[in-house]
């Protein structure tokens, strides 16, 4: 079932929806009153309750998105325990807990993980906030501001000795999508990834060959070179951060020591220079929202592939305006070119990209239609969602519905699901990319129906939206 966002959450502020806005105000005064250097930081920021039981999240902004890949929608009244994994230290966890059963201050670095499984080292940061108007007793609330220093934290670390999250998290720093996650579940870590042959590549099904070479060269560089594993962006990271990263110690501090950290964003990223990843958050009927990080230099063309690789059909896709920015809230912008593409990665101010996704209904050739038309078998056309996208005159017959009656409904209104797959094998019930299903539907004096599939390649010729 997808998410509603009208039940918890409210994506034009990030709180949750059963607050009042006298409510969030106030807890917006109160932390800047304790805390007004908080004003000018621009990074991932969670607010949590601790009046309610297992101190759950109210308020996550759109860096906390852009930085772990869970939606708002998904995490808002949970606890953050769920960035916790397989090698998160315990001793960390209980500092946080302690630090939060006595109300205090604290500055850590964890390992977290985001919803894709990859790893990263968060500067995790929390601040107690009290009753109105003061400034001690009483915690009713903790903001959290994380910071991925990931890149930082690898300087100078020998990849041989990497574990198997900070041999992921250098793969998907250099691009490879789902690498990280099968790496993982292989047990490859820096021992193991620095004698990597070509033929291991092609048993862990790494294509094209181009990717595997890149992949193989980039170990190379590894041996050589091993303290510029992140390659010219850890350079940016220091320029930024104005000073060289330190270990913070597990320990409680005061909102003095915090208030002087050196290294905190304090503007939006620019997306015309950035050269770290960026996040899109889709939306798409009915589904949960889903979180992908990519380049920022990412054509249309392959942002494309991605949907169609999660979604199973074509999509016509539209910008929406960012949280970021007031002016741009009800901007639309229709993604058909990779100018536009690039515009709406600008008009999101670093933030997440908020696509907002409807099916492309493609028709898969005149040629294929025009024969079709003149078969005497009631015949369909469905897309990957069981959906009819083409019916010829026969089956308009059987059934006694005009064609816009047919058209764009669930296959299921006809034809009983189940019969889709009677005498088929099961793997003919599948949707290759870019592909439709043909089913021929006969039907016998005594009423019963048989279904015969067969694929239909896409035809890219005859892409466009009806």
């Amino acid at each position: 079932m997808g998410a509603d966002p009208s039940k918890n959450y409210d994506n034009t502020n990030g709180f949750a929806q059963d607050l009042s806005e006298r409510k969030i105000k106030e807890i917006q005064q109160q932390i800047l009153m304790e805390y007004p250097f908080l004003t000018s930081i621009w990074e991932s920021c969670l607010v949590t309750d601790f009046t309610r039981p297992d101190n759950p999240i109210i308020f996550a902004n759109d860096q906390f998105e852009r930085m772990t890949l869970y939606p708002k929608e998904e995490i808002i009244g949970k606890n953050c325990r769920f960035l916790q994994g397989e090698y998160t230290d315990p001793k960390t966890v209980t500092s946080i807990r302690n630090a939060i059963t006595n109300g205090e201050a604290l500055d850590v670095e964890i390992l977290n993980y985001r919803k894709d499984g990859v790893a990263f080292w968060n500067n995790f940061m929390m601040f107690p906030v009290h009753k109105k108007r003061k400034t001690d007793g009483i915690v009713n609330y903790f903001i959290a501001i994380q910071k991925d220093v990931t890149l930082l934290r690898q300087a100078g670390t020998r990849p041989e000795k990497w574990t198997k999250p900070e041999v992921a998290m250098w793969l998907d720093y250099h691009g490879f999508i789902g690498l990280s996650k099968t790496f993982i579940l292989k047990d490859i870590d820096g021992k193991k990834l620095m004698t990597l042959k070509m033929s291991d590549l092609e048993n862990l099904s790494i294509d094209p060959l181009s990717e595997r070479r890149r992949l193989l060269s980039l170990i190379g560089d590894l041996s050589d070179k091993p303290t510029e594993a992140f390659g010219v962006a850890q350079q940016q990271l220091v320029e930024f951060t104005q000073k060289q990263y330190e270990t913070p110690a597990q320990k409680s501090v005061t909102k003095e020591e915090l208030s002087k950290k050196k290294f905190w964003l304090e503007k939006p990223l620019d997306p015309s220079k950035e050269e770290f990843p960026i996040a899109f958050k889709c939306y798409y009927e009915s589904k949960e929202p889903w979180m992908f990080r990519t380049e920022v230099s990412i054509s249309l063309r392959k942002l494309r592939k991605r949907l169609i690789s999660q979604y199973n059909n074509e999509v016509v896709i539209m910008w929406k305006g960012s949280d970021l920015k007031e002016s741009q809230k009800n901007k639309t912008i229709y993604i058909e070119s990779d100018d536009d593409l690039q515009q709406a990665i600008l008009l999101s101010y670093g933030g997440s990209v908020l696509l907002h996704l409807k099916k492309k209904y493609v028709s898969v050739g005149k040629r294929v239609t025009e024969w079709l038309d003149h078969l005497v078998q009631p015949t369909l056309i469905i897309d990957s969602d069981n959906e009819i996208t083409y019916c010829n005159a026969a089956f308009q017959n059987t059934v006694k519905k005009l064609k816009i009656e047919i058209l764009r409904s669930p296959v299921e209104n006809f034809i009983p699901l189940p019969l889709l797959k009677v005498g088929q094998r099961e793997t003919d019930w599948k949707f290759i990319e870019k592909s439709s299903v043909l089913i021929s539907v006969n039907e016998s004096p005594k009423g019963t129906k048989t279904v015969q599939l067969v694929p239909i390649p896409y035809d890219d010729s005859s892409d466009e939206s009806s």
